[in-house]
């Protein structure tokens, strides 16, 4: 139970990010590791069908500008799975808790270590104002959800785990506190 922000900068403007290079646009990009947990968030993107590479790539960018700023994860700590579906395959009313929705909405799925629902709520609005300054998707077109995880859930190779811990070595310096032994 770790809550750690992050320090970061992304956008599209002038700053390119040192992951930017290393995107891959078909059906996966970045991820972003969580400091001060033993994470390494996953993301998937729903979308319908029809959308471009660049697109993708700025939603991307977005989400892991957000990831890194709010939460903290490294950089380099990314993956984000889009999934384009049929519009039959992507069922939602036009109008939902009262806001119409275009057929450019989108749903994603974030999971990561457990956080406060301060960051939560911090990590939903940095997500909706960046998606609508780097993709130029309003706010009521993007519906999310974070499902939490067990640091203990998680794996991949060339992750060094510091025993002390429990959390990725990288985050070491991150880590204050109670949160650093639980």
């Amino acid at each position: 139970m770790n809550e750690h922000p992050t320090s970061g900068t992304s956008g599209l403007g002038g700053w390119c990010p040192s992951f930017l290079p290393t995107l891959s646009m078909k059906h996966s990009a970045h991820c972003a590791r969580k400091e001060g947990q033993e994470i390494m968030p996953l993301i998937n993107v729903y979308l319908r069908q029809g959308t471009t590479p660049e697109y993708r790539r700025n939603v991307s960018l977005g989400i892991h500008k957000a990831m890194v700023d709010v939460l903290k994860v490294p950089q380099d700590d990314q993956f984000h799975v889009f999934h384009e579906v049929t519009p039959d395959n992507f069922q939602m009313q036009p109008v939902v808790f009262g806001l119409r929705r275009s057929e450019r909405a989108m749903f994603i799925q974030l999971s990561f270590n457990h956080r406060t629902a301060e960051q939560k709520a911090e990590l939903f609005q940095s997500i909706v104002d960046n998606l609508r300054l780097f993709a130029d998707v309003p706010q009521e077109d993007i519906l999310m959800t974070i499902n939490e995880t067990a640091r203990e859930n998680w794996w991949a190779a060339g992750r060094v785990v510091n025993p002390a811990t429990g959390y990725d070595e990288r985050m070491n310096d991150v880590l204050t506190g109670p949160e650093a032994t639980s």
